[in-house]
């Protein structure tokens, strides 16, 4: 072993010039390829993080027959049972449950179809921060009979703060649902198609709107980090009952899946190559 070192130091001394051309070459190599791909895993898990922070989440429970037919009829009863199960998660950082149905919205001779969607304002705020996309108004509170609308929604409507809107839906198992709300602020959000269809109100109002009394249509879930959610989401299929489904941020958006996966691979291409270029300059001929 003693002599196979001091050969491979003559080696390394008897071409100063190459040996400094073949580390450099290989150091650099290293370093330009591992800050790449630091740079790539940093900015994927940002844009990770944003956009299941714009509203999904990075879990749902959600009853068994809600992903595939999102009706008020699939929706379930929030329970203690539920609760602490979610409560006792070393894993989870907050969640918030939500109520999500269609419904018409109008004012004077104006419709418009809108997904009206109940939530805890409180807890709402550590998911996807509503009031940080607040335009104009306040933000929703305990106060009854008001609604944050999106900005899209407000100029067809031609509707501002403080203006009345009437929303008109189909309510749990085809009770009629209808009520006029106060609009308490208008939310800019960064998604157009969201932008253009979101009313959100406090989960009671929502629950009396559509006579779904302590009905949610999922739970959202978030974790420190996108790298625990698979941890997370096994952990909490353990503990709570087998009636609830458990949806990670990868089954709900399967696009920035292939999106992020397309993004790793051509990064790991171009490390391969490199290293291929520097491996075979340095070839005998």
């Amino acid at each position: 072993m003693l002599e196979y070192f001091k050969i491979a130091r003559r080696n390394l001394f008897r071409n100063k010039r190459r040996s400094f051309i073949t580390i450099s070459s290989v150091f650099f190599g290293v370093f330009f390829s591992v800050t790449m791909r630091s740079a790539q895993i940093g900015s994927l898990g940002n844009m990770i993080d944003n956009v299941v922070k714009s509203y999904a989440g990075y879990i749902q429970v959600q009853d068994t027959a809600y992903w595939n037919n999102k009706s008020i009829n699939n929706t379930f009863e929030q329970n203690t049972h539920l609760d602490s199960s979610l409560n006792s998660s070393s894993v989870i950082n907050y969640y918030s449950p939500r109520l999500e149905s269609f419904a018409l919205a109008a004012s004077n001779n104006n419709s418009k179809g809108v997904m009206m969607v109940g939530i805890n304002p409180e807890k709402e705020e550590h998911i996807i921060q509503v009031s940080k996309w607040l335009k104009k108004g306040e933000y929703l509170n305990n106060e009854r009979g008001k609604v944050l609308i999106g900005e899209g929604v407000a100029n067809y409507l031609k509707l501002g703060v403080n203006d009345t809107i009437i929303l008109l839906g189909s309510g749990y198992h085809g009770v009629s649902a209808a009520n006029l709300f106060v609009i308490k602020g208008v939310v800019k959000f960064p998604s157009p198609v969201l932008n253009g269809k979101i009313i959100f109100a406090n989960i009671s109002d929502c629950q009396e709107f559509f006579s779904a009394e302590n009905r949610v249509s999922s739970i959202v879930v978030m974790v420190d980090d996108y790298s625990k959610v698979t941890m997370a989401a096994k952990q909490i299929s353990q503990d709570i009952d087998s009636a609830y489904k458990v949806m990670t941020w990868m089954e709900m958006q399967p696009e920035l899946v292939q999106f992020v996966d397309s993004k790793k691979g051509s990064s790991t291409i171009f490390i391969f190559l490199l290293f291929l270029i520097i491996g075979l300059e340095y070839l005998e001929p």
